[in-house]
């Protein structure tokens, strides 16, 4: 996470009215579904006080000042690094694949020779090289899934830590106001 010092930018327009200042503002993937992600992000930094701060990922700070400097540079930017997050994704699932397909081969392999050399009857063998395919799908899906939420919830963690002292009532009052001039806009 990207953090800096709010400036007093004079925006003169409010599109949250109501909503002078808050402590801090957040944004993660909102700017992607507007229309007008200047005029979004211009209106978050007019709405947290002078020396507040406005917390959001890294890649898309540098997208979002570039937008408040009327420039699309920065959007080219986070658009490229999810071109290639979305390939080496499909690159990494690719060779997951290819590798517990092998995984599964041999343990498959070895259970149904062990098990025909014990004599054991057709289907408890069929049954134990399904059991096989299940342990290299779990291995290959869930546990990664697992590990990946394990690792979400740590990164949730220290960003929330990392926040300096936020006085929670002070925040929830901000919030509450946000939604009140929210519902005012429909």
């Amino acid at each position: 996470m990207d953090r800096f010092e709010c400036p007093d930018l004079g925006v003169p327009q409010k599109a949250l009215p109501g909503i002078d200042s808050v402590d801090m503002a957040t944004c993660q993937t909102l700017l992607m579904h507007c229309r007008d992600p200047a005029t979004v992000a211009r209106e978050m930094v007019r709405i947290v006080r002078p020396g507040g701060a406005l917390s959001r990922p890294w890649l898309w700070g540098i997208a979002i000042n570039s937008l408040l400097m009327a420039n699309i540079n920065g959007l080219y930017l986070a658009a490229g690094q999810h071109v290639l997050s979305v390939a080496f994704g499909t690159i990494r699932r690719r060779c997951d694949t290819r590798t517990f397909s092998r995984i599964h081969a041999r343990l498959a392999a070895d259970v149904v020779l062990d098990q025909h050399a014990r004599n054991v009857d057709i289907s408890y063998i069929a049954a134990r090289a399904r059991l096989s395919r299940e342990l290299v799908d779990f291995l290959e899906r869930d546990l990664y899934s697992l590990v990946q939420g394990v690792f979400y919830l740590l990164g949730a963690a220290i960003a929330i830590r990392s926040i300096d002292a936020i006085n929670i009532p002070r925040l929830i009052e901000q919030a509450s106001k946000i939604r009140d001039a929210i519902r005012r806009l429909r």
